[in-house]
């Protein structure tokens, strides 16, 4: 390797900490700039120990991330930046999301995930630009629903619908609302925290993301009971990020974290609603709250 290529080549490890917000290893700089000679290796591994030892890099066992300082400001004076979002069930009425923000909806398998999303997509469709991110049912599945839930939809949609079963956060569109049904991770749950936290950042303080998630199945007891679950897969990181969590379970839907409560004397988390869906799994019917009541109880009506 001649001098001129490994200065070349220590300039280009510079330029990738500089660009690189996520953890990396040597082996992603050597594929990214072809280093195949062990000279040439070496100088990579010895540039970026120069750069942790001057505190610009972390290392973590073989993986490296580059330290970012440079912290945005919180203006606590500024607007508040509440945004009008229509659910189904009149969530509204009790809990409240900023721009940019992530809403979770974990639900069981067969529990009405897709109808949920759609009539949220459905009721926000000319208040926002939406776009709706499909991973398995397909047009004509998803067509059947819709025209069951409203047969004068136009042609073409109010809302655009497209195929996404991976890398979610490419497709969230800033200053949009954004569907994801759903985040399908395989078996890698451990990583579901990373990709919301990702959607989030797609976001860019813009628009809103609302991302079903699978829940596993009920638990069971020694003595047979089930124990029903509130998390989906990825457990407590993945409403780490949300600021509104659902979970969903055939014929019943709980609010289990808001961050902001529409009406400050009511705590809107725990609440339950009971419900059926019609024959097509695309009208919500018969909604109950948890005392029997048809939607909401007229004392906690917000102001």
């Amino acid at each position: 390797m001649t001098d001129e290529r490994q200065t070349e080549l220590r300039r280009l490890v510079d330029q990738w900490i500089e660009e690189t917000d996520d953890w990396f290893r040597t082996d992603d700089i050597w594929r990214q700039f072809n280093v195949i000679t062990v000279k040439g290796k070496n100088t990579v591994w010895q540039r970026l120990k120069e750069h942790t030892v001057a505190g610009r890099v972390k290392k973590r066992g073989l993986r490296y991330r580059s330290v970012r300082r440079e912290l945005e400001s919180i203006d606590i004076f500024a607007p508040a930046n509440f945004v009008s979002i229509k659910f189904p069930f009149q969530l509204e009425k009790y809990i409240r999301v900023t721009d940019g923000g992530l809403i979770v909806m974990a639900g069981g398998k067969e529990a009405g995930k897709t109808g949920i999303l759609l009539n949220t997509a459905y009721l926000n469709m000319y208040d926002w630009e939406t776009h709706y991110f499909d991973s398995e049912s397909g047009g004509t599945l998803l067509g059947e629903r819709l025209l069951a839930l409203d047969p004068d939809l136009p042609n073409p949609l109010p809302f655009q619908i497209k195929h996404c079963a991976r890398n979610f956060s490419d497709a969230i569109v800033p200053g949009a609302f954004n569907i994801v049904d759903y985040l399908d991770l395989g078996s890698q749950y451990q990583i579901v925290g990373d990709e919301l936290l990702s959607i989030v950042e797609a976001l860019g303080g813009k628009g809103v993301a609302v991302v079903a998630l699978q829940k596993p199945p009920p638990a069971r007891t020694k003595e047979g009971k089930l124990i029903m679950r509130d998390l989906g897969y990825g457990g407590l990181p993945s409403i780490h990020r949300a600021q509104v969590a659902l979970s969903l379970d055939p014929g019943k839907i709980k609010i289990i974290a808001a961050k902001s409560r529409t009406n400050p004397k009511v705590n809107p988390v725990n609440k339950t609603f009971t419900f059926r869906w019609d024959n097509k799994g695309a009208n919500i019917l018969d909604i109950k709250d948890e005392a029997g009541q048809g939607l909401f109880a007229e004392e906690e009506l917000p102001f």
